[in-house]
This record gives structure tokens, C-alpha cells and sequence, in this order.
């Protein structure tokens, strides 16, 4: 007897099963919200994002807990890192981009402090975002990826950038930062592989 199985590992959560639409109009926040929240719930899982330009912020809630949460936040495939090539290649719209264009507020992918954590501030998470895009836009004022307040992160194949090769910023870029990991004193275990971060005022903030 020949057992099927899936495609997808347990505890997957498709974004677009949340309404989420990768056409670079829909605002996705409510469905990345709806989706982290499962997840979480669920004891944690791996968000999945399928190829597509997803406008929107997804905001990680603070979680307290005795034991650890693993939250992944998994793209198509590994984005192609067209900086540092001869001549202004502009990114391309392949694979998975999480495009924010807001003009305030958190980050792209933002953890939320929690104020009354015993941890000062920090959640119970362990947090991975790979293979995927986060873009925002020429002298951004919100930043890429901000994953301060969790307790340790992985980031792997993933680029952060502002959507055109040559920056130009005349601020320069607000005092933006590209990815922030996590805070020191709260066991920031911190993994960066095949990371490329550019156009922000701050590229990398490690802790």
C-alpha cells in the first residue's frame, strides 16, 4: 500500500489560503496577520509565500511562553542578487517579494515588543525568514526586516533592498536600517547566510 503524502510539510500555512493575492496591488496585511496568528496558535509552524509581489507589512505579535516558538516565513525560492553586477541591473519581479510602501511605522517584517514581557520586551521565538525578497522603496523610511525583540533568528537567502540599483538617497534614507537582529541579553542566537542588504541608511544591525 503506497502512503501519499503532501507536498507541503505539517503545520504549513499558505498565505493565500488567508487572502493573501501576490499581484503587487492587493494590500496584504490583514491575511499576513491572519496567517501569523495561525501559526502561532498552532504552536508554530512555516508560513508559506508563493512567487508573486505582495504589498503589505507582516507584523510578528510578541508571544510569551514556557518553552520555545519557531516561526518560519518561507518564500518560492532564493531571490537573485542582481547588485554588484556590471551596470545597473534592476531587480527583477521573480520569486517572492514582500514589497512595503508605507511611510511610517515598522519595518516590512517587524516583531512587536511586548511591554510586559519578563524578558524586556523580547517574545519566546525563534523566527526564520528565507528564500525570499523584501523591498521597500528609494530613500525608504521604514526599514526591511526588523527582528529586535524575538529571541533568536535565521535569515538565509534573502535580499533586502530598495528597489533600484542606484541609491540616491538625499536624507540619507532617514536613519533606516535593512535587517536588525536580534537584541544582545536575550539569547540572540543569530544565523545570516547568503544575505544581500542594500539602499538603507544602516545595512545590518547585529546585536
Amino acid at each position: 500500500m503506497t502512503e501519499e503524502r503532501s507536498s507541503e510539510p505539517s503545520r504549513t500555512f499558505n498565505v493565500l489560503d488567508f487572502g493573501a493575492v501576490g499581484d503587487d496591488d492587493t494590500d496584504n496585511t490583514s491575511a499576513f496577520s491572519a496567517c501569523v496568528e495561525a501559526a502561532i496558535e498552532a504552536g508554530g509552524g512555516r508560513i508559506y509565500i508563493p512567487a508573486g509581489v505582495y504589498r503589505g507589512r507582516i507584523t510578528i505579535p510578541p508571544f510569551r511562553a514556557k518553552s520555545w516558538l519557531v516561526i518560519e516565513i518561507v518564500g518560492e525560492g532564493q531571490p537573485a542578487p542582481v547588485f554588484g553586477t556590471i551596470g545597473a541591473c534592476m531587480p527583477m519581479d521573480n520569486g517572492t517579494i514582500i514589497k512595503g510602501l508605507a511611510t511610517s511605522g515598522p519595518a516590512v517584517i517587524a516583531a512587536t515588543p511586548d511591554p510586559t514581557a519578563p524578558y524586556g520586551q523580547f517574545s519566546m521565538l525563534h523566527v526564520i525568514v528565507r528564500d525570499l525578497e523584501v523591498r521597500t522603496y528609494d530613500d525608504p523610511q521604514i526599514g526591511g526586516i526588523d527582528l529586535q525583540c524575538v529571541q533568536q533568528c535565521r535569515v538565509e537567502s534573502v535580499v533586502v533592498n530598495t528597489g533600484v540599483y542606484n541609491v540616491q538617497a538625499s536624507m540619507p534614507t532617514h536613519g533606516t536600517k535593512g535587517l536588525i537582529t536580534p537584541a544582545c541579553n536575550n539569547a540572540a542566537f543569530t544565523i545570516l547566510r547568503n544575505l544581500v542588504v542594500t539602499g538603507y541608511h544602516t545595512g545590518i544591525v547585529v546585536n
